[in-house]
């Protein structure tokens, strides 16, 4: 694939991919269906690691049918929302796939949320069928008597306390042979799913995702065989979990999934038992999971693709990663939300001509834009702009502050993410813009730094978090929170890093850097991010 540099307008773009163009005029649930019909009723589709349940595609298409027309039954119309208040379970996947299938907007709601942030998320989604995991009654209902949602119409359990889904959505209802898929006039245009973005930086904005929109995200991901078993650890309402819920359809292959918290034995026991060949997850969380395996006998040897994503890959994660998992091609991702999916990846590109660069996937278009929003060219470092090459973006929910700040003139998404192209036409992301840090007017680069302790033989992980100069006021200082390696000892840790630094790192961050902490593990997000804001708190807190 050629990435085409535009030096007048200083835009870079990489052609459409003729795989799944075929879905073009088709909305989701038409493709989902008709691949499912064309497929062995007998193949396991999904396999849930929790009960070992396993769902076939018999049983998907004939419970995704059953759903689609109680659905139908209750009420529910083209256009209305449901909202699911679940984490993953064996009944999920019907219950999306129905409302794919009849036109109805699906949310995946936030289970972390907490007190009235529930409440106005809810009143912004206006569902008319919200569908909950037991566990989260109380917090549901109490939410619920604080707001008045005029389309309402059900409020259906996804255990056994009535109305339950079992009795009301599972139950026959009619000849499966005899559903008609309701048409979508215009599958680019009328969404599929309201997504919510990780709310790093406040409250979570709600994304559109069309039907078509959709259906390219599934194709950016990787190419899948019918043996490969695909699995991530990303919670329910991460757009990755919804892309892997859908790979298995349109690749035929198996999905594994969870619905424990994320944590390097559990990880590495799945990637074993399961015979996991295609695995998405964090740089941290692969790190958790190769610590987890370092000194044990463990075999990784199923892996053929480590999918990274999230945050910038060390050489020293690579190189683990290459070691552990010997017949495994780690690949380097950058994806967003907002974009149902990677943006671009390093695959095919060979790490030691270029470092950390990727690839633009088909379809996309990308810009870096200075402070005043003038565009940069080739190795200039700024803020990325996205944009899909042939489908229109349907932008945030009710949210017309965030609208104008984040989506520029001509359609342009302000990703929030720093970087450059380099004269290869490869893309770098250095750092998410608002966790650089500025000090005594220098721009430190968090994960430069990170870099560079990880090549310490004691350091295993290194975050650099930022926070106020408690002696100079609109300044910044830095701490760094570093995990060591096993056996490793911590004594005078704070010196030896102090004087690695000042022979390996330039001296505005040397001065930046004022404190070193050392952590048994990293706090991650829902999605096993590392937790920056977590961190930045901690440090200054520290130094107050």
């Amino acid at each position: 694939m050629v990435i085409k540099y535009n030096e007048i307008e200083k835009i870079w773009s990489a052609p459409e991919s003729e795989v799944g163009e075929k879905w073009n005029s088709c909305s989701l649930g038409e493709a989902i269906l008709t691949k499912l019909h064309e497929d062995n009723p007998e193949r396991v589709l999904e396999v849930f690691y929790d009960m070992g349940i396993q769902l076939t595609v018999g049983d998907i298409l004939r419970q995704t049918i059953t759903v689609a027309q109680n659905f139908q039954r209750l009420g529910l119309r083209k256009g209305d929302t449901v909202l699911l208040y679940s984490v993953s379970n064996e009944k999920v996947t019907p219950i999306v796939f129905a409302c794919y299938t009849i036109g109805a907007p699906i949310n995946f709601f936030e289970t972390k949320l907490e007190g009235g942030d529930i409440s106005t998320i809810i009143q912004q989604v206006d569902p008319a069928i919200i569908i909950f995991e037991e566990k989260y009654r109380s917090r549901l209902f109490k939410a619920l008597e604080s707001i008045n949602l005029q389309n309402l119409k059900h409020v259906l359990s996804l255990g056994s306390e009535a109305p339950s889904v079992d009795e009301v959505l599972f139950a026959a209802c009619g000849a499966i042979e005899s559903f008609q898929i309701p048409t979508i006039e215009n599958p680019m245009t009328h969404p599929a799913t309201l997504m919510l973005t990780s709310g790093t930086t406040g409250l979570p904005k709600i994304i559109l995702h069309s039907h078509s929109f959709m259906i390219r995200g599934i194709f950016s991901w990787w190419q899948l065989k019918s043996s490969d078993r695909v699995f991530c650890f990303s919670p329910l309402r991460w757009i990755s979990q919804v892309s892997m819920m859908l790979n298995p359809v349109f690749y035929e292959c198996q999905r594994f999934y969870t619905s424990q918290d994320p944590s390097g034995p559990l990880g590495k026991h799945i990637i074993e038992t399961c015979k996991i060949t295609h695995f998405f997850t964090t740089p941290a969380m692969y790190s958790a999971i190769l610590k987890a395996s370092e000194n044990s006998s463990s075999s990784l040897s199923s892996m053929k693709r480590a999918l990274v994503g999230g945050e910038v890959v060390t050489d020293a994660l690579l190189d683990d990663m290459l070691r552990l998992m010997p017949k495994c091609r780690p690949l380097h991702s950058y994806g967003m939300t907002e974009f149902a999916g990677l943006v671009a990846s390093d695959e095919g590109i060979d790490r030691k001509k270029c470092a950390n660069g990727m690839a633009l996937r088909n379809g996309f278009m990308a810009k870096f834009i200075d402070e005043n929003n003038k565009p940069l060219g080739p190795n200039k470092m700024g803020r990325l702009c996205m944009k899909r090459t042939s489908l229109p973006y349907l932008k945030y929910l009710k949210n017309d502050k965030a609208n104008r700040e984040s989506f520029l003139e001509g359609g342009w998404l302000n990703t929030g993410d720093y970087g450059f192209m380099d004269s290869m036409n490869m893309l770098h992301i250095v750092m998410r813009y608002k966790d650089l840090v500025r000090s005594e007017g220098n721009i430190i680069i968090p994960s430069e730094v990170e870099k560079k302790l990880e090549s310490h033989p004691s350091v295993s992980l290194a975050v650099l978090a930022g926070h106020p100069n408690p002696n100079k006021p609109n300044d910044e200082i830095a701490t760094v929170f570093v995990v060591l390696k096993n056996g490793s000892i911590s004594t005078n840790i704070q010196n030896d890093l102090q004087e690695f630094m000042k022979t390996n790192c330039t001296k505005e961050e040397v001065k930046a850097v004022r404190h070193f902490k050392v952590v048994s593990n990293m706090p991650l997000t829902s999605c096993g991010k590392i937790d920056r804001n977590a961190l930045q708190i901690m440090a200054s807190k520290a130094c107050k």
